[in-house]
């Protein structure tokens, strides 16, 4: 048979948690791997006390949350507690003193908050379990995306150093499942 499909459209968006853009999403389809609004998870503060996710309708959080290599890492730790990871703790070891601030980095968007991006993942596919190739910042990921390679790159580059150079991969299409 003939293959239907005409256009892939990738979305790549800069540095967001899947909950905190699309986590919303589980009201309307409950097979998504969101937010459960009856039982949100959780982050611990320094002190121990839990931060609950929670709907928040701010359009920009003014410290944003570190996406180096080593944040990540915190940010993603299960050793401490399967259930909870270290978004909030990273955040505050980033920015000591930020206090109810720290709410924001467990925050989501309701439903419909992000009309246009809301609107296309109830219309389109929405691949809800994907992780970044590095579990860091923006360019080695672009990278990856667009020629399966960072060429070494695991940070944020500092200079055009990694740039210079990119004209050696071959343009080509990577599908992953």
């Amino acid at each position: 048979m003939p293959d239907h499909i005409e256009h892939v459209v990738v979305l790549m968006m800069e540095n967001r948690s899947f909950d905190h853009m699309l986590g919303s999403l589980k009201t309307v389809n409950h097979a998504i791997d969101g937010v459960d609004p009856a039982r949100p998870s959780y982050n611990k503060d320094l002190n121990g006390k839990y931060i609950y996710q929670q709907p928040f309708d701010k359009a920009v959080i003014y410290l944003d949350p570190k996406h180096e290599l080593p944040n990540v890492f915190r940010q993603v730790d299960y050793s401490k507690n399967k259930d909870n990871h270290g978004f909030v703790e990273d955040y505050l070891n980033e920015y000591p003193g930020i206090g109810a601030d720290a709410n924001d980095i467990m925050g989501y968007y309701k439903l419909g908050f992000l009309p246009a991006l809301h609107r296309l993942a109830q219309q389109f596919t929405v691949c809800d379990q994907w992780s970044a190739s590095v579990p860091g910042p923006t360019w080695p990921n672009r990278f990856y995306m667009h020629s399966g390679s960072s060429n070494g790159y695991f940070c944020m580059p500092s200079t055009e150093a990694p740039f210079k150079h990119w004209h050696r991969y071959p343009q080509r299409t990577i599908l992953t499942r």
